[in-house]
């Protein structure tokens, strides 16, 4: 009663009776919480960037957003896509469908559609039009609602000044808040952060997926090669990388945000190569997505990982469960890190891990991460 009559004591006239309104409310249990997609929820997650986000646990998911949700995962999209072709291809008993298969085969082991930054050969498909539709399906909608993942805008993004990329740590298994956020646009990218294109980098192995890689083509991937990246900042295009790449995967504790960037200076140099601002994206509970066992440095495991991940270029954490995690993702946009042209590639690289820090430290608490360390190594 003593808080109580001390919080009254500060309000008066109308902030006192919506105050008792609010109070009223949540003692009879009403109303529910809006919907993640809800437009009153982005007042909500816009508060997120000055107060401390105490929210509950989210409400357990309906079975239709579930799986909905995990149809959206990229790995299950891609096994669905690559059965259903070989399926095609060695039960068919038409020949003339086998034909098409082997060619649209060698066709996707001989296109560079990925390097060019889409499918410049055909507008229809290579529009803005599509590209949205394509970042809007249910599907992603469904995976922001799932967690869900919120998009925090902490500063505006000018449009057509300088190209950007979006450096998003952590990795994660999967990156389910670069999905939800940047490479999609369930969460509202283009209301917030207006007149930005962007592409979204991926390895190169992807693009050797049938159908799948020309799933994501119509989305805006295009190949992490740096030519495919320079390509597109010098025509003034903003595009995502996940710097930390497959080694951060194997990293994923919820106990600790590790980041492998020290010796990942590529895409310092590509920003002052085509004078690109990098804007540092964090996303807070992205190592709660799955859980995954994180061998102990120098065990036969962790060295395994390690192999696996030089050889094929991408990593194999160990997944506990093949279904994701409803905890909550905040992504945080920070503000976009310029380089003077006349220092060295270290002392950006240096700069742009003390950005990277000092945002962590200013967001941690908000998000559930006070007492989370945050390392880079």
């Amino acid at each position: 009663m003593g808080m109580g009559g001390q919080m009254a004591s500060q309000l008066d006239g109308d902030e006192l009776k919506n105050h008792k309104k609010a109070t009223n409310k949540v003692s009879n249990g009403q109303p529910e919480p809006p919907s993640f997609f809800d437009k009153k929820d982005n007042a909500v997650a816009d508060h997120c960037q000055e107060t401390t986000c105490k929210s509950s646990p989210p409400p357990p998911p309906s079975w239709s957003t579930f799986i909905l949700a995990f149809v959206a995962i990229p790995f299950v999209t891609c096994t669905i896509f690559t059965t259903f072709y070989a399926v095609l291809l060695w039960l068919s008993p038409n020949t003339w469908l086998r034909t098409l298969l082997v060619i649209y085969l060698l066709y996707v082991a001989l296109d560079s559609t990925p390097s060019r930054g889409g499918y410049s050969w055909a507008p229809p498909l290579h529009s803005k039009f599509v590209e949205n539709t394509m970042r809007r399906l249910v599907f992603y909608r469904a995976l922001a609602d799932y967690f869900p993942v919120r998009l925090i805008k902490t500063v505006d993004l000018p449009a057509g000044k300088t190209p950007y990329i979006f450096a998003y740590h952590p990795h994660g298994v999967i990156g389910v808040g670069a999905c939800a956020t940047l490479l999609t646009n369930p969460t509202d990218f283009d209301l917030k952060f207006p007149g930005i294109p962007r592409r979204i980098a991926t390895l190169n192995v992807i693009f050797l997926i049938p159908i799948f890689r020309d799933w994501l083509i119509l989305m805006g991937f295009i190949s992490a090669s740096k030519s495919s990246l320079s390509k597109v900042l010098r025509r003034n295009e903003s595009v995502v990388l996940l710097p930390g790449g497959a080694p951060e995967a194997l990293l994923a504790n919820p106990q600790k945000m590790v980041l492998s960037l020290k010796r990942r200076k590529g895409f310092i140099k590509m920003a002052m190569e085509t004078k690109a601002s990098i804007v540092p994206v964090l996303g807070f509970g992205e190592n709660s997505a799955f859980p995954i066992h994180v061998p102990a440095k120098g065990s036969w495991l962790f060295e395994l990982q390690k192999q696996l991940c030089r050889l094929f270029s991408f990593s194999t954490p160990f997944i506990l469960s093949p279904f994701p995690l409803p905890n909550p993702v905040h992504v945080v946009v920070g503000k976009p890190v310029e380089f003077d042209p006349s220092k060295s590639i270290d002392e950006c690289h240096a700069q742009y891990l003390k950005a990277l820090e000092d945002m962590y430290n200013e967001h941690k608490g908000k998000y559930g991460h006070a007492h989370i360390p945050l390392e880079i190594q």
